[in-house]
């Protein structure tokens, strides 16, 4: 129990120093987990009468509990005399061959649009002659896992394949029609930061994307597993730079990654909103044979010359 507290306590605060070397950022990516081993750790400890240990877990603990306790309050107030609309976000996995349960999970979610990364040719193939309502498309397949698509059943304006922050990994631009007004789509998927390259790659890619969202004015929404958790500071300041808002704001962690070992999971999939997209509800989605899970976003755009704020 002590060398766990030693470990735990270690990960909370090397999660704060995530931005000077990967370990630290992921030994700080298990906020609840970390919370919940060191909230019981007290209790052993306060009932053992151990009061280091018992204070020492204490300490952590609540650390822990308010950098994660945040995201269930708040959120944005609701519009209800606009339409709502459904958005979904799915890292397939290149390896998954669970076709139908994919197919059952995104006519189950029934989105307006979704965002499909690690977008294989054979992932291409699989949804040959399916999924009919989503006429529009844009994709760029890949074999590794960087590929990435995006469905809608309504019209683009535009659409452009891009690459960003000089990392050679596509990342999906879109400008939507829908019926109550434009909204402009990110779809990225920046690497994993597992060693200190792929670390700084990562973190060039969210850099940015922070600026191509900075300088968008219409309602946008940026869909991606950004391979960060929300305490990473990586992450914490695509949001500053951004001007974007967390849409799990209200709603809870909702972790998605790895699908199946709930214990240890963490939420790598985002959905990020400007301010004038309103978010009236935020679920993760079944286990479709993916290491990740989908996520599935209700909301409406704001009525003209409006904006919706974080409720206090």
């Amino acid at each position: 129990m002590q060398v766990g507290c030693v470990l735990a306590i270690f990960g909370t605060l090397a999660g704060f120093a995530g931005n000077f070397w990967w370990v630290f950022e992921a030994a700080g990516s298990f906020r609840v987990q970390m919370f919940l081993f060191l909230l019981a750790a007290a209790v052993i400890g306060t009932a053992t009468r151990h009061w280091f240990w018992a204070t020492a877990s204490s300490a952590g603990a609540l650390v822990n509990l308010l950098l994660i306790a945040g995201v269930y309050f708040g959120g944005t107030a609701p519009q209800k005399d606009n339409r709502t609309y459904r958005a979904v976000l799915l890292n397939l996995y290149s390896g998954n061959r669970e076709t139908d349960r994919v197919l059952a999970f995104i006519r189950d979610s029934d989105p307006d649009f979704l965002v499909l990364l690690e977008y294989t040719p054979a992932w291409e193939a699989s949804f040959a002659g399916t999924l009919d309502a989503y006429i529009h498309r844009v994709a760029r397949t890949r074999t590794d896992s960087f590929g990435i698509a995006v469905l809608s059943k309504y019209p683009f304006e535009a659409e452009q394949v891009i690459e960003l922050g000089g990392v050679s990994i596509p990342t999906v631009t879109a400008k939507i029609k829908l019926p109550d007004g434009p909204l402009d789509i990110i779809g990225t998927h920046p690497t994993p930061p597992a060693g200190t390259v792929m670390f700084r790659l990562r973190n060039r890619h969210l850099r940015a994307l922070a600026e191509h969202a900075r300088g968008t004015e219409r309602p946008l929404m940026l869909l991606g597993d950004l391979n960060a958790t929300p305490w990473s500071p990586a992450f914490r300041s695509l949001l500053r730079d951004s001007d974007l808002r967390d849409s799990r704001q209200g709603f809870g962690i909702h972790s998605t990654w790895p699908s199946g070992t709930w214990i240890m999971r963490v939420p790598l999939d985002h959905i990020l909103v400007s301010g004038q997209v309103a978010v009236h509800s935020r679920v993760v989605g079944p286990d479709v044979g993916s290491d990740h899970r989908g996520v599935v976003v209700e909301f409406s755009l704001a009525s003209r010359d409006r904006t919706y704020q974080l409720q206090d």
